[in-house]
């Protein structure tokens, strides 16, 4: 079953006739898996966050059509979460202050909120923390935070923007370490944008390669990695998807 379906999107920011105008993305399409881990990958300008932004429904496309659950996306929803590059907490709750935030804004009861955000807290290795204001939390320890936030809602698509790029290689390593094991314990369908072609393969069920050209960002490519987990970053195997993955956007990059 498709959990999110784009079917050639296009997005432009400005209007069709003006020449300031930026065409983000063009008939783009794409179908991810429920469960299903999708990373993406590509240069800088070829529309990555843009869809992103299209699937948390920050942003309406301008053609095509955008599903989520087999309806169409018309705003920002709770089954869809977020983490961005950026941490983005408040700095003046604590950490779970910053988890419950969201459920109290929905007149969820503040007992049953706080409860909840331990419960989030917890499971990614934070608990005996809650009462941390952020300024008191490492970079690392700030996005688990983050990444509390949206799980705390249970939502079925989890939207990550570079959330680890930040972060140092040490720092970095445990937190996708952390992720897989919320996701295998917890699936729900993970769509995780990155730069870093070493992380798609390690994190990715698919990795989609995106191309920027004149007409707007697309998708040209879907490498499947058929890996078993844990996936060794040092075997032959696991270097060939990185080699046939560079390949990919080095051949988009020239055009």
């Amino acid at each position: 079953m498709s959990r999110i379906v784009a079917r050639h999107v296009g997005k432009l920011y400005g209007n069709a006739d003006d020449t300031a105008s930026t065409r983000a993305l063009a008939d783009f399409s794409l179908a991810v898996d429920d469960n299903e881990i999708l990373c993406v990958v590509g240069p800088s300008g070829c529309g990555k966050s843009t869809f992103l932004n299209l699937v948390a429904g920050f942003i309406q496309p301008s053609e095509g059509e955008l599903t989520v659950n087999g309806k169409p996306v018309l705003g920002p929803g709770p089954d869809r979460g977020v983490v961005f590059q950026e941490d983005a907490l408040f700095p003046w709750l604590t950490a779970i202050e910053n988890v419950a935030f969201g459920l109290e804004l929905r007149k969820i009861d503040r007992t049953v909120a706080r409860e909840r955000a331990r419960d989030a807290l917890k499971l990614v290795g934070l608990d005996g923390f809650e009462q941390h204001l952020p300024k008191a939390l490492s970079g690392g320890m700030k996005q688990r935070v983050a990444i509390s936030r949206v799980l705390v809602n249970d939502p079925d698509v989890m939207l990550l923007d570079e959330p680890f790029s930040a972060l140092d290689t040490f720092t970095r390593t445990t937190l996708q370490g952390e992720l897989l094991r919320i996701w295998q314990h917890h699936k729900r369908t993970f769509v995780f944008v990155t730069h870093n072609v070493e992380e798609a393969v390690l994190l990715g069920d698919r990795v989609a390669v995106m191309a920027k050209t004149p007409e707007g960002g697309t998708l040209v490519q879907e490498i499947a990695i058929d890996i078993p987990r844990p996936r060794d970053t040092t075997g032959a195997e696991f270097n060939d998807y990185k080699r046939q993955i560079l390949t990919a956007l080095h051949m988009e990059v020239k055009l």
